[in-house]
């Protein structure tokens, strides 16, 4: 295994006109003859690894455990949140090319927001009580209870989306103005212009 401490010290041969020696050291023969011959590439390149050295060491010394038949777990961080784990096992043999071993790929679903899955529970019920929602029915149909469902129907109330009504008998019933218009059979079609 490589070094990132004797990395840094062999980098700092460039100071004696030794540049590259660190690249030879990470096994990065042909960019080391190169950095020999063009100090560095003029210094530019040699100052680019000064910062670069870490993850070389740490490349070099990844590629250097699967040689040995290490399994390796990478853990990367895909679109939208979801965490895609890549396993890959390599038998001790150094011989076989890295190519032909299998890859398995799992994608994992990010974590559900359990404040969006009891939004998401409201506003079906909702919908299927046409608009009309009370904190018994919202109870009796989920896993609240009767003061979790009266609050989370209040929630909807305070930021616009529902409103609080009480009927003649006492009962309070939370409308859902967007789901209201399912009421009628054909609420959502338009009526025709062109009736003669």
């Amino acid at each position: 295994m490589k070094s990132t401490g004797t990395a840094y010290l062999l980098w700092c041969a460039c100071l004696f006109g030794g540049c590259g020696i660190h690249r030879f050291y990470l096994g990065k023969y042909g960019t080391g003859v190169l950095y020999f011959f063009t100090f560095g590439l003029l210094g530019i390149g040699q100052l680019i690894d000064l910062f670069r050295i870490p993850g070389m060491v740490e490349h070099e010394n990844l590629k250097w455990q699967l040689r040995q038949g290490a399994t390796v777990n990478i853990n990367i961080q895909g679109q939208a949140g979801q965490q895609i784990s890549v396993d890959r096992q390599y038998p001790s043999q150094a011989s076989q090319p890295l190519r032909e071993q299998p890859l398995r790929r799992e994608v994992q679903p990010p974590p559900l927001d359990p404040e969006k899955t009891l939004e998401n529970t409201i506003l079906k019920l909702a919908r299927k009580f046409r608009g009309q929602l009370t904190p018994l029915e919202l109870a009796a149909n989920s896993s609240l209870s009767l003061e979790e469902a009266d609050k989370s129907l209040e929630n909807f109330v305070r930021k616009g989306y529902a409103n609080m009504k009480v009927t003649d008998e006492g009962t309070i019933i939370y409308e859902f103005p967007g789901f209201l218009q399912f009421d009628a059979p054909h609420a959502r079609e338009l009526p025709d212009e062109h009736t003669t």
